[in-house]
């Protein structure tokens, strides 16, 4: 299993997301999250390859995790979690 980190935009955009919505909103989407996260840390090429290392999964209608393998090292960097209404012009700088 490949070890998975979070950097400071995921922990950040993670947490956005979560003060928005209602207790019971947010609760449905930690254990997606969390859900997602193991499947990773098992599958790292589960989602979709984007370019070298970048790799995206959508978790829900509303958001996909973008995320980086280093395969060399097993282990995985959430990079961001991005509303996918939002404009993905602006997603490249933090990939």
């Amino acid at each position: 299993m490949f070890e998975v980190t979070w950097n400071r935009y995921a922990e950040s955009s993670f947490s956005f997301i979560l003060a928005k919505w209602t207790t019971k909103e947010a609760e449905g989407f930690f254990e997606l999250v969390e859900k997602s996260v193991i499947a990773l840390s098992k599958n790292p090429f589960l989602g979709r390859k984007i370019n070298d290392n970048n790799h995206a999964l959508v978790i829900s209608k509303q958001t996909t995790i973008y995320y980086r393998v280093f395969e060399k090292h097993q282990y995985i960097e959430l990079l961001v979690f991005w509303p996918n209404l939002r404009n993905p012009d602006h997603l490249l700088k933090y990939l």
